[in-house]
């Protein structure tokens, strides 16, 4: 399933990577694909339920029964793709700008980025309106949004998260972010 911008293929931008789910037992397929050469040099990002090895990431993406949803929810896109509902695309949508891509959404937030507005912003924006939800599209909004639709990752993910994710260190764990800023390390 291509999880983001299937409305752009085929012609996606050659720099644009294509983010895929698929289940387990279906990721062996995608590999075969990618070793065969059959994706044109195109960067194809496989994601899986669980975080298979030899996947884009060995931990998972999505929490396994969010994976689940989306997958479940397939509907077919343009060039013969599935894709995820609407409803699905949406909350995944926000998920991958917030706690994949931090501050790199040029999402507005109070940690930063308070007037920023790029492509995820205008996508984010246009599937809210389609979908008739009203919610404010800074970060900290969102995330509040996907946190009362049981969206948040548990709190050891974000943990981890936090290690390259600025924003969700200096959401979720400002103390540590405080307390780098101040550390003072001495050299013998």
């Amino acid at each position: 399933m291509v999880l983001r911008w299937w409305e752009r293929l085929p012609n996606l931008p050659y720099n644009d990577d294509i983010n895929i789910l698929t289940s387990n037992e279906h990721h062996h397929y995608f590999i075969n694909y990618i070793d065969a050469g059959k994706n044109g040099g195109r960067v194809l990002d496989v994601y899986t339920v669980s975080g298979i090895e030899h996947s884009s990431a060995s931990v998972t993406y999505y929490e396994p029964e969010k994976a689940r949803e989306i997958l479940q929810s397939k509907m077919d896109g343009t060039c013969g793709c599935k894709v995820p509902a609407p409803w699905q695309a949406f909350m995944s949508l926000i998920y991958h700008a917030l706690y994949q891509k931090g501050f790199y959404s040029n999402l507005p937030s109070i940690y930063g980025n308070q007037n920023q507005r790029g492509k995820l912003y205008n996508e984010i924006s246009k599937q809210a309106t389609k979908l008739g939800i009203d919610v404010s599209l800074d970060m900290e909004s969102l995330e509040l949004f996907l946190s009362h639709n049981d969206w948040r990752p548990p709190i050891d993910k974000l943990a981890r998260l936090s290690i390259r994710n600025e924003w969700v260190q200096s959401y979720f764990f400002p103390q540590i972010n405080c307390e780098k800023k101040n550390m003072l390390v001495h050299l013998y």
